[in-house]
């Protein structure tokens, strides 16, 4: 019996995978491809799709404050339910440090613990602030492995880069 060989005929996997990588690229690419087929509308769902997504960060600020942008509005809550950790990272430290929520100090521990190398960095920068002994020493070890890491400068970029509003992204987070 002869089965077609095409596009539509990939497993989900694979379609998955393709949705993936497209996602790293541009969402607005990923949109596209979403829209083209059903198999590309239903790998779009998948968690792992919405971990991969490249979201600069000028459009997760738009999204998160113009009335008119619920859609960017719902694919952001979206990545975060998935554990997008970039999300989840400038999400917290937007509302940590910006927002005065103290309750996002937990959800940047999480994002620390997935191993988010500016995660890490804002956390220790945290612990290095508390009056106690342990937290300043708990802080200190964690630049200190961040350092021997090569990591600590590009951290400090990424953080004042989510800050200040710019577009930087860690490298070494992105893994």
């Amino acid at each position: 019996m002869y089965h077609p060989i095409g596009p539509a005929n990939l497993p989900h996997d694979v379609w998955t995978l393709i949705v993936g990588r497209t996602a790293a690229q541009s969402v607005r690419d990923l949109c596209s491809l979403r829209m083209s087929c059903t198999a590309a509308r239903n790998a779009g769902e998948e968690d792992f799709v919405y971990r991969c997504a490249n979201i600069p960060i000028w459009d997760q600020r738009w999204w998160s404050v113009s009335p008119m942008h619920q859609p960017g509005r719902n694919f952001l809550a979206r990545c975060r339910q998935s554990g997008h950790l970039e999300v989840l990272f400038r999400s917290a430290v937007s509302d940590l440090f910006l927002g005065g929520c103290r309750f996002t100090g937990m959800e940047m521990h999480v994002v620390a613990a997935q191993g988010h190398l500016a995660a890490q960095y804002t956390v220790a920068m945290v612990l290095m602030l508390r009056d106690d002994a342990e937290s300043k020493n708990n802080g200190l070890q964690t630049f200190r492995g961040l350092e021997a890491a090569g990591a600590l400068t590009n951290c400090k970029l990424v953080f004042r880069g989510v800050v200040q509003g710019r577009g930087d992204t860690c490298v070494a987070c992105q893994g």
